[in-house]
């Protein structure tokens, strides 16, 4: 039987697609008894689809640089 700690671990792996069909089966039958990893499976999946919806542009050099400066002057 999964835990908890194992859900969090392979929450990528499943949502991708990449558990065989016993891990994938042990994965589902936890993630029914246990609402705090549903919801977090849920929000997990959430946030991998709001990451797929951003746009896809082309960011120039100088944004990253100037993000970079930003970050390194707030510390």
């Amino acid at each position: 039987m999964l835990k908890c700690k194992d859900i969090a671990e392979q929450a990528s792996a499943y949502i991708d697609g990449e558990m065989g069909f016993f891990q994938g089966l042990n994965y589902r039958i936890h993630l029914t008894m246990c609402k705090h990893c549903q919801s977090f499976s849920s929000n997990f999946q959430a946030g991998i689809n709001m990451i797929k919806a951003l746009p896809k542009e082309k960011i120039d050099q100088d944004r990253i640089d100037a993000v970079h400066r930003r970050i390194k002057d707030s510390r």
